[in-house]
C-alpha cells in the first residue's frame, strides 16, 4: 500500500494517483509499442511514445474507473460511427489535451518558471514509489516506469505553474458597478405543462396567499421558516442569467425589502428584494469576473501558440497504443491518520489546501 498526502496531490494534481493504477490484464494483443519512437512533435521538440503512452494510460484509468471496465463489456470497442471505435475517438481527444499541456510547458522560459529543489526531490521519490507499485507487465504495457513518471510529473507541475501565470496576465480592475450584486429571496410554486387550468389557478392562489402572508410578516425568509417552506437566497444584477429573465427584471426594479410575484414557464415566483447592495456577493462576483478573464486569457494564448508551433502526430506509432490490451484499475482509500501529511508537501507553499487533512492511500491491484 502506498500513501500520498493530499497536499502533494494538490501540487502535482492527479498524476500522483498513478502510483497505484497500473495493473495488467490481457484482453487482446496489439502491435508492440516502441517507447523510443517519436509519437509527437511540437515545434522543434520531439516527444517519445513512452511518455505519451504513460499519459494515455492514465486517462484510460480514469475512463475505466468512471464507466466500469469489466468482463463482458469493453467500452473501447463500442462503435461511434465513421468506422471508428470509442477508443479511436478518445485517444485523439486525450492526445489533444496532452498537446495543450505540452504547449504550456514549452513556454515555461517565457514566464521564468522552474522547479524548486524540494519539488524535484519529491517528484523523484514519488516516481520511484510509483514504479515499485506496478508489475513488470504494467511497466511494459503502460510505460509505468520511474523515468516516465518523473518526466510527466515535471511537465505537469511546470505546466500548472505556467497556467497560473498565464491567467494572471489580465486587467485586474473590476469596478463596483460592474460587479455590484443585489440579493433576492424567492419561493417557486412550480407548475407543469401537464396541469389543467384549474390546477394552475390553484397553484397561483397558493403563491398569492403566501405572498400576502410574507408581506404581513415583513420577511419572506421568516415566513418560510414558520411554514417550513424552503426559501432560496440569490445574488444577482441586471445582467444575471442565473434565473429566468422575467424574474431578474422584476426583482431588479424592486425597492429594498419590497415583494412581488412573477409567472414563468416554471411556475410562480414569490420574491422579496433583501438588499440593494451586498458587499460579500459583490466581492465574490469580482473574483468570478477575474477568473473568467483569466480563463479567456489562457485560451487566447493557447490558440496563438497552436498557430505558432506546428504539431505533428505520428499516427502509425499512436496506433500501436491499444486500450484493449491492458485493463487498468484505480483503487483509492482514505484513513484518519492526520499526521502523515505534515511533511508531505511537494512545493514551497505550505498554506495550500489547509483543509485537506486526510491522506489518500492508493493501493495497487493486479488482475
Amino acid at each position: 500500500m502506498i500513501k500520498f498526502g493530499k497536499r502533494a496531490i494538490a501540487l502535482v494534481l492527479a498524476v500522483l494517483m498513478l502510483a497505484g493504477v497500473m495493473a495488467g490484464c490481457k484482453r487482446k494483443e496489439a502491435a508492440k509499442l516502441n517507447e523510443n519512437a517519436v509519437l509527437m512533435t511540437i515545434g522543434d521538440t520531439e516527444f517519445k511514445a513512452g511518455l505519451c503512452n504513460f499519459y494515455l494510460r492514465y486517462q484510460q484509468s480514469l475512463m475505466e474507473s468512471l464507466y466500469g471496465a469489466n468482463a463482458g463489456y469493453n467500452i473501447w470497442e463500442q462503435a461511434t460511427g465513421d468506422n471508428k471505435t470509442y477508443e479511436d475517438v478518445m485517444k485523439n481527444i486525450m492526445l489533444e489535451q496532452f498537446q495543450e499541456t505540452l504547449l504550456v510547458y514549452l513556454h515555461a522560459a517565457d514566464y521564468k518558471v522552474e522547479l524548486t529543489e524540494n519539488e524535484l526531490k519529491n517528484i523523484e521519490s514519488l516516481a520511484e514509489a510509483f514504479e515499485k507499485a506496478n508489475s513488470k507487465e504494467a511497466q511494459e504495457k503502460a510505460s509505468a516506469t520511474k523515468a516516465y513518471a518523473t518526466e510527466y510529473m515535471k511537465i505537469h507541475t511546470i505546466a500548472k505553474k505556467v497556467t497560473d501565470l498565464m491567467k494572471q496576465d489580465i486587467d485586474k480592475n473590476v469596478s463596483d458597478e460592474d460587479a455590484k450584486q443585489k440579493i433576492m429571496r424567492y419561493v417557486l410554486f412550480e407548475t407543469k405543462s401537464s396541469m389543467s387550468k384549474d390546477e394552475i389557478a390553484k397553484k397561483k392562489k397558493e403563491a398569492e396567499d403566501f405572498l400576502t402572508a410574507a408581506k404581513n410578516k415583513g420577511s419572506l425568509e421568516d415566513y418560510g421558516k414558520e411554514k417550513e417552506v424552503t426559501t432560496t437566497k440569490q445574488p444577482f444584477n441586471a445582467k444575471s442569467t442565473s434565473l429566468d429573465e422575467k424574474v431578474i427584471k422584476a426583482a431588479d426594479v424592486l425597492a429594498e425589502k419590497a415583494f412581488t410575484i412573477v409567472e414563468t414557464d416554471k411556475g410562480f415566483y414569490v420574491i422579496q428584494l433583501e438588499s440593494l447592495f451586498d458587499s460579500q456577493a459583490t466581492d465574490e462576483k469580482k473574483a468570478s469576473i477575474l477568473r473568467e478573464r483569466g480563463e479567456a486569457k489562457y485560451k487566447e494564448l493557447l490558440e496563438q501558440w497552436k498557430k505558432d508551433m506546428k504539431i505533428v502526430v505520428n499516427q502509425d506509432v499512436l496506433d500501436t497504443i491499444s486500450f484493449n490490451d491492458l485493463k487498468i484499475n484505480s483503487i483509492h482509500k482514505e484513513d484518519d491518520n492526520k499526521d502523515d501529511n505534515k511533511d508531505d508537501n511537494t512545493g514551497d507553499n505550505k498554506d495550500d489546501n489547509k483543509d485537506d487533512n486526510k491522506d489518500d492511500n492508493t493501493e495497487n491491484k493486479t488482475e
